[in-house]
């Protein structure tokens, strides 16, 4: 019964072999291209995107630095009036007039705190306050009735200029309680500490900063600036000095 089975079934197959075509059941396949979309989101195109970003501020940043450290190289100060050295105990209190030109807000907060942090003097501030976009703000600021005509009181105008991104000019002037100019200074990029020095330091002559001073009005001697009386004046001011007589 089993045998009879067997060729039953290789006949009926042999027949429908010979008789029809075979069709395949699973269809042939068709190449099919996908154009696949970056994803904005995706962590790996961001992270490159900020290491681009953060290389092309670097070296923005770098530039910007090379320009300033350049333009820091051309300073000077120029002393044009100076009778308040080795002189400088002989005053108690500093008011402060005037803080005006480039960014005076941001310049009178520094400024006060410079002189307030040197405790060598009583600040007093009367000048003007300023908005930040330069508007004058009007206010009542008086000196104290104590300190009009008092010989202890220096008082200081402060004028800042901007040339450009990067260099700035300071006017900076003293005066006494008769309201003469005992000292002035002109100064291109020089630093808060070193315009304010005499007001922030033990502002004496030494042999060393004597004889620099000597070598600086040489200087503005040789190029027409001050006349041969006026170095043999500053000359012979500052000699007991040099000699060590003094």
């Amino acid at each position: 019964m089993k045998k009879y089975y067997f060729i039953l079934v290789v006949v009926t197959f042999c027949n429908i072999v010979k008789g029809q075509t075979y069709s395949n059941p699973y269809p042939t396949s068709t190449k099919v291209e996908v154009e696949v979309k970056k994803n904005p989101y995706d962590f790996s195109s961001q992270f490159n995107q900020g290491i681009q970003a953060g290389a092309a501020s670097r070296q923005a940043s770098a530039a910007e630095s090379a320009v300033y450290n350049e333009a820091m190289k051309d300073n000077y100060s120029k002393i044009s009036i100076d009778s308040l050295i080795n002189k400088t105990n002989n005053f108690e209190y500093v008011v402060v007039e005037s803080v005006s030109g480039w960014m005076s807000k941001e310049n009178k907060k520094d400024i006060l705190n410079i002189l307030n942090n040197a405790k060598k003097y009583q600040i007093i501030d009367i000048s003007p306050d300023f908005k930040s976009n330069g508007n004058k703000i009007e206010n009542d600021k008086v000196i104290p009735s104590n300190l009009i005509k008092n010989k202890k009181v220096l008082f200081v105008s402060w004028l800042r200029e901007a040339q450009g991104d990067v260099n700035r000019i300071t006017q900076f002037s003293i005066k006494n309680s008769n309201e003469n100019v005992i000292y002035e200074s002109i100064s291109k990029n020089l630093s808060y500490q070193e315009i304010l020095k005499p007001l922030i330091s033990n502002y004496v002559f030494t042999k060393e900063t004597a004889l620099e001073k000597v070598k600086e009005m040489k200087e503005l001697l040789d190029l027409g600036v001050i006349s041969k009386e006026e170095y043999d004046l500053k000359v012979l001011e500052l000699k007991p000095i040099l000699l060590g007589n003094n």
